[in-house]
């Protein structure tokens, strides 16, 4: 039998919420140059994130974030605030600005879970870049 060989973090993008940050304030900079239309941003747009997270992989690991990683790393942040934008609209949760996390008692995440099982993961994992997100 052989292993699948798994990627070790030094081949793979590594990102931090640092690295968030920085992305999403690049991409506001970006938004307020013109270079975002209605079906997103321009690609030089991409190429402006990975120069201003030149050098983070030295404190996030991995290797250096490319446009096309930080293009990939925008869908997912998409993604990523998409569900946690409707979790925070349900009835019975809330969120702490402090914690950054999305807040419910037991009883209403565990019946919220039953039929959104991927949402699990914001049960304790928290979005600090969400209102950086929401401005874009």
């Amino acid at each position: 039998k052989t292993k699948s060989k798994v990627p070790s973090a030094s081949t793979k993008t590594v990102w931090k919420s640092n690295d968030d940050a920085v992305l999403i304030a690049t991409l506001l900079k970006e938004r307020e140059e013109g270079r975002q239309s209605d079906s997103g941003f321009k690609p030089k747009s991409f190429v402006a994130c990975a120069e201003a997270l030149q050098g983070s992989e030295k404190t996030s690991g991995g290797v250096a974030k490319t446009s096309g990683s930080c293009h990939d790393h925008w869908g997912k942040l998409k993604k990523d605030f998409a569900v946690v934008k409707k979790l925070r609209e349900q009835s019975g949760f809330g969120w702490d600005n402090t914690l950054k996390i999305v807040t419910a008692p037991p009883d209403v995440w565990e019946k919220y879970l039953e039929t959104h099982k991927k949402a699990k993961v914001w049960r304790k994992k928290p979005f600090p870049v969400l209102r950086g997100m929401g401005s874009l």
